[in-house]
C-alpha cells in the first residue's frame, strides 16, 4: 500500500511537473497509461528494436498493459548518428575498451556511457560481480514507468545495494525531466544515458526490461514476455522479487 501511494503521488507530481513544459495530450496519454496499452503516434522509420520483428512487437502480452510505445527514443532526441542528443559520448573519455577486456569475460553487449547516479563512466563491466542485473529502459514521459520506479528502488536496497547478489541498472534516453524524476523517485541505482549500443535490447515499448549474469551474457527464460529474454510492462516489487528468484536459480 506505501509504494502504490508513493507511486500515485509521484504520478502526480510529475503531471504538474509536465503541465508547465509539454502539452495536454502529454499529460491525457500518460493517465491513459495507468489503464492500458497507450501507443505514441509518431514514430521514426527506423525503430529503435533492430533485432525484433516490429509486427511480432505489437502484440503486447495482456498482462503487461502498463507500457507505452517508443518512437526510436525520440526523433526529437536523435542525433544524425542515431545517439540521443546530450547524451554521453563515449569517444571523450580517451577510454579504450579493449584494454578493460580480459580473455575470460565475453559480454553479450559492449558499450561506454555515462553513470548519471554515480557520476562515473561505465561499460560492460558494470556485469561483474553480480548473480545477476536487471537493466531498465524506462523514459521520464512514460507513467508506468516512473510508477514502478520506487519499486525498483526498494528491490535495490533489499537486494541489491551491498549485497553482491542482484544489481538494478536504469537506462533513458529523454533528458528533459529525467533528473527531476529521479530526484522525486529518489533512486540510488545506477542510471545510464542510452547510447546506440543498446539498440538491440529493445520490444518497442517501454519499461522494457533485460537480465544479465555475472559473465555479461543475456538471461534467457521461458517466461519472459518476448524474444526469451525481455520483459515488457511495468511490475510491482512483488512480481519483480518472484522473477529475480526464478532467474536467479
Amino acid at each position: 500500500m506505501k509504494r502504490k501511494i508513493m507511486a500515485l503521488s509521484l504520478m502526480t507530481t510529475a503531471l504538474l511537473t509536465f503541465t508547465a513544459c509539454d502539452s495536454a495530450d502529454l499529460i491525457l496519454s500518460l493517465l491513459e497509461d495507468e489503464e492500458g496499452v497507450e501507443e505514441v503516434t509518431s514514430h521514426t522509420d527506423n525503430d529503435i528494436a533492430a533485432s525484433a520483428d516490429t509486427d511480432e512487437a505489437t502484440d503486447l502480452p495482456e498482462e503487461n498493459s502498463g507500457t507505452v510505445q517508443t518512437q526510436s527514443h525520440h526523433e526529437n532526441d536523435l542525433q544524425g548518428n542515431g545517439v540521443p542528443d546530450n547524451s554521453y559520448d563515449s569517444s571523450d573519455n580517451g577510454t579504450d575498451n579493449g584494454s578493460l577486456a580480459d580473455a575470460d569475460y565475453n559480454p553479450d553487449i559492449t558499450f561506454s556511457t555515462y553513470d548519471v547516479i554515480n557520476k562515473t563512466d561505465v561499460d560492460e563491466d558494470i556485469f561483474k560481480g553480480y548473480k545477476l542485473t536487471m537493466v531498465n529502459f524506462w523514459e521520464p514521459w512514460c507513467g508506468p514507468c516512473v510508477s514502478e520506479m520506487p519499486d525498483l528502488e526498494d528491490l535495490y536496497e533489499d537486494f541489491g545495494s551491498g549485497t553482491g547478489d542482484i544489481n538494478i541498472i536504469g537506462v533513458y534516453s529523454t533528458e528533459e525531466d529525467a533528473m527531476d524524476v529521479l530526484r522525486m523517485c529518489g533512486t540510488a541505482y545506477p542510471v545510464l544515458q542510452y547510447v546506440s549500443d543498446f539498440d538491440s535490447l529493445q520490444s518497442g515499448y517501454v519499461p522494457n526490461t533485460v537480465f544479465f549474469d555475472g559473465d555479461g551474457q543475456i538471461v534467457e527464460s521461458n517466461i519472459a514476455d518476448y524474444d526469451n529474454c525481455l520483459f515488457v510492462g511495468s511490475r510491482s516489487y512483488d512480481e519483480w522479487k518472484q522473477i529475480i528468484k526464478e532467474l536467479s536459480k
